[in-house]
């Protein structure tokens, strides 16, 4: 299902022109481009939820929040990407960059399977400090990341 399987996939050169649509083409694409995302690229919901957020938040933000994360970008879906609109309008309304505060919190850890329960907290936290108290707690290794997302 990686690139390399998907070049001779009509569906794999339409997706590709879709991403364009959106603004992902050239080193954008490049960064952007994994195996994750090629056995995604013919996927209704998936496309759904790209374009949501790249309307959004701009090409170049959601190249940032999926370059290197296979697993964000395998749980990618409309309904996914309402959850991360949410969150990101959420810290950036209380002076936090939110993709980049998103994108610091999630890493590649067992936290993207938690978008929704960590949307929930984040959204309960009604200023700076309790939203830098959330985030706190989940600050730390892959190890602390894992722990913490078996908790949620």
């Amino acid at each position: 299902d990686g690139v390399a399987a998907r070049l001779g996939d009509e569906a794999f050169w339409a997706g590709l022109a879709r991403l364009a649509e959106f603004g992902i083409a050239g080193d954008g694409l490049v960064a952007f481009m994994s195996d994750g995302v090629a056995a995604r690229l013919d996927n209704r919901d998936f496309m759904d939820g790209l374009s949501s957020l790249c309307a959004d938040l701009s090409p170049p933000v959601v190249i940032g929040l999926l370059k290197y994360n296979d697993a964000f970008a395998s749980r990618l879906t409309a309904e996914y990407a309402r959850s991360i609109l949410s969150i990101t309008r959420h810290l950036d309304s209380h002076g936090l960059d939110g993709a980049k505060r998103l994108k610091s919190l999630l890493g590649i850890s067992p936290l993207v399977g938690k978008v929704p329960e960590l949307e929930a907290l984040l959204l309960s936290a009604d200023s700076r400090d309790a939203i830098e108290g959330v985030l706190q707690r989940f600050r730390g290794s892959y190890a602390h990341k894992r722990a913490m997302a078996a908790t949620l």
